[in-house]
């Protein structure tokens, strides 16, 4: 809209186009744009193949609130959610508590891995009741959270994140330098996103309920793998993107 505004000179201010997934799709490419934000140098290439100009290109970062900022030490975050001092998991489905998340809970919960898990299931009640109903039954340390805005403290709390590959969970967990694990996809972006995930080492993928266990065994038997997963989100990550995306928005205001 802001775009046919400026070419029609309806407007005159300042239009920058902030990408939110790890692939650049035409849905933001458009004319009189005047800076595309984009998650990494990875991309600069792939919009210059596409006609954007290269002088153009922030490769910023995805932004996301400041608080994933505050390092809080794992050992005080376990503390704080009444959580013993070993690996825990963290499983998410979104706001809506959307995938296979009691599935996966639930052969999570009765494995033999020595685990705990922190599952949230968003605003879906129905899941919530369920992940509690199964929480009863194990014997497994876990804690069942309704929707929630104090994501920062349990990515703090965990060593690893299933969820599904949206943008903004990724860079979240980038920041915060936890492994992912991709438990399903939406065709289209999510997908991408989870192939920019496995291609850079950050990821592994669950490719039915049954494998869960399996593949977080051999993670849990990798300390290798799991502090390169680590590495590469940390090289991945630009946790000051909000901060620069707001230096470049009064840069261009400023320059008009």
């Amino acid at each position: 809209m802001v775009s046919k505004l400026k070419r029609k000179n309806k407007i005159e201010c300042p239009c920058i186009a902030i990408l939110t997934d790890y692939a650049p799709h035409s849905f933001w490419l458009y004319s009189h744009i005047d800076a595309y934000v984009i998650p990494n140098e990875d991309f600069i290439q792939d919009l210059v193949e596409k006609g954007i100009e290269k002088e153009t290109i922030y490769p910023l970062g995805i932004p996301v609130s400041e608080e994933f900022l505050q390092r809080i030490d794992k050992r005080e975050a376990r503390k704080e959610l009444e959580l013993d001092d070993k690996f825990t998991v963290l499983l998410m489905g979104g706001g809506l508590g959307i995938g296979n998340i009691k599935d996966m809970f639930e052969k999570l919960a009765f494995s033999k891995l020595d685990i705990q898990i922190i599952a949230c299931a968003g605003q879906n009640i129905k899941l919530r009741n369920q992940l509690n109903e199964i929480a009863s039954r194990t014997n497994k340390r876990t804690i069942v959270f309704d929707y929630t805005d104090n994501i920062n403290l349990l990515m703090s709390a965990s060593d690893l994140l299933i969820s599904k590959p949206g943008g903004l969970t990724i860079t979240e967990a980038l920041i915060k330098e936890i492994p992912i694990v991709i438990n399903s996809a939406i065709p289209g972006q999510e997908e991408k996103n989870a192939d920019y995930l496995l291609n850079n080492g950050i990821a592994a993928r669950i490719h039915s309920d049954d494998s869960v266990v399996s593949i977080l065994m051999q993670l849990l038997n990798s300390k290798v793998r799991l502090q390169h997963m680590k590495e590469c989100c940390r090289e991945k990550a630009k946790p000051n993107a909000t901060r620069d995306i707001c230096n470049l928005i009064l840069q261009k205001i400023e320059n008009q």
